[in-house]
């Protein structure tokens, strides 16, 4: 009887333990998320040098001695490029505010999942949304970026102080306005952006100097008041157009 008694709990407890591993089941597959966010931030520089305001402290490639009081400008439709040249287009109107960190940013959302080589993002407002009148969001009069004396929004600006000639301080004010100062910017990443379905930053850098520099340098003994106001800016606009693609660099990915 003994024996049948063990025999009987060894098979029982055999069968209980074939139960058991049924049952087991493997750990679900992760799924990847076919999109993630991307959020594009940018940093405001001079020559490497972190923007700081009301310091008389920076010298562009003219010689020219100057600070900075306000910087602002429009980031636009930016688009991710593949290497196809598929794109996906944001259609973003930023206004970055160097005053405020807050605003330097250009959130991405549900971006498809791929690898992208190239950012092409605008200055300024395409031709027909510059003329509607003031709209909303970053785009509202509050902004301080829309003109009260014509139609349309100034693009980019820099105000402040600098040194002239004959060593006096003097006003500078630079306002870049006007259909023709629309500007598209393009920006290959030495680091391609893959997106996998995890979120990600890419960092980039605006340099104030760069866009003082480049093709022709900006003195501001001769140029140091341009409000887009007449044919007279047009070679100053024409300048700081061509500038604009150099002084936005690639940074990093994280």
């Amino acid at each position: 009887m003994n024996l049948i008694k063990y025999t009987s709990l060894a098979f029982i407890a055999i069968t209980a333990l074939t139960a058991c591993k049924e049952k087991t089941t493997e750990a679900p597959t992760k799924v990847t998320p076919p999109t993630a966010n991307v959020d594009l931030l940018f940093s405001n520089e001079v020559d490497g040098q972190a923007l700081e305001f009301g310091q008389l402290k920076y010298t562009n490639a003219a010689g020219n001695l100057y600070q900075v009081d306000l910087l602002k400008y429009y980031v636009t439709n930016v688009k991710l490029v593949k290497a196809d040249s598929t794109f996906i287009n944001l259609e973003n109107y930023d206004l970055i505010n160097a005053a405020d960190p807050s605003t330097c940013v250009v959130n991405g959302l549900n971006i498809p999942n791929g690898t992208y080589t190239k950012i092409v993002f605008n200055i300024g407002l395409p031709q027909d949304r510059n003329h509607t009148g003031a709209q909303d969001g970053d785009l509202e009069p509050a902004k301080g970026m829309i003109w009260d004396w014509n139609t349309g929004y100034v693009f980019f600006k820099h105000e402040g102080k600098f040194k002239n000639s004959a060593n006096q301080t003097k006003s500078l004010v630079f306002h870049f306005a006007t259909d023709r100062a629309f500007t598209i910017v393009e920006m290959p990443l030495s680091t391609p952006l893959v997106v996998n379905g995890i979120d990600k930053k890419v960092y980039l850098k605006f340099n104030l100097n760069k866009l003082y520099t480049t093709p022709s340098n900006v003195d501001f003994n001769v140029d140091y008041d341009r409000q887009s106001s007449s044919n007279m800016d047009f070679p100053w606009l024409d300048n700081l157009k061509l500038s604009f693609y150099d002084a936005f660099i690639f940074d990093r990915i994280e």
